[in-house]
């Protein structure tokens, strides 16, 4: 049973295929992933999620590019964003500091540190029901 809808957003399957496990592994409920912002916001119009993991680059579309779209659609700016990075490329976009980003997940990491941000920013993630 689906417990919580989150949106991947990665263009590295390795990235990928580990935050998909560390979700899993933890009961989260339904992973759709997804590896470019054109096919996000695709995802975006057909389904509601309760959350978005984002990859801080993706070809075409940075994270704050990311991040504007979703903030200037009212039928999404609710839905919280955790970005995925390195700590260098959080200190090269210091505009991401003062964007509405409910958390990070700083690379490398652990399944703990991925649920430690996921329960951060939805409280238990395991009692949310769609």
């Amino acid at each position: 049973m689906n417990k919580y809808s989150v949106l991947l957003v990665a263009d590295q399957p390795v990235v990928a295929t580990l935050i998909k496990l560390c979700l899993y592994e933890s009961g989260i409920g339904a992973v759709v992933e997804v590896a470019s912002e054109l096919a996000a916001i695709e995802a975006l119009k057909e389904r509601k999620f309760n959350l978005i993991i984002s990859n801080i680059e993706i070809p075409a579309m940075t994270g704050v590019a990311i991040i504007n779209h979703l903030k200037a659609d009212s039928n999404l700016s609710s839905i919280p964003l955790v970005m995925m990075t390195s700590a260098r490329q959080l200190a090269e976009v210091p505009e991401l500091k003062n964007k509405d980003v409910a958390g990070y997940i700083m690379k490398p990491f652990t399944r703990e540190s991925v649920m430690g941000v996921v329960e951060s920013v939805v409280g238990d993630a395991s009692a949310i029901r769609m």
